[in-house]
């Protein structure tokens, strides 16, 4: 997965330290160490938890609506 993305963030001119990365299995490890700011959507793969910065409380796609209306409510808007 983080080979793709980077890729797609390469050809967009987005810098990935500005990418909040999702994920839920080992897979997604080397995404999180690519992105920002990384956020497990689940708690029972090794190493996943000890790799995201944040860990959701549902899984899931559930999981991830749950941080990003966190993220939203945090943001101050100018």
């Amino acid at each position: 997965k983080s080979t793709g993305v980077e890729f797609a963030l390469e050809q967009r001119g987005i810098d990935p330290s500005r990418v909040i990365a999702v994920g839920d299995a080992a897979n997604d490890i080397p995404m999180f160490e690519l992105c920002g700011f990384a956020v497990a959507g689940n708690n029972e793969h090794d190493g996943v938890v000890e790799s995201a910065d944040i860990i959701s409380e549902e899984n899931g796609p559930s999981g991830t609506i749950e941080v990003l209306k966190q993220f939203i409510q945090a943001v101050e808007i100018p």
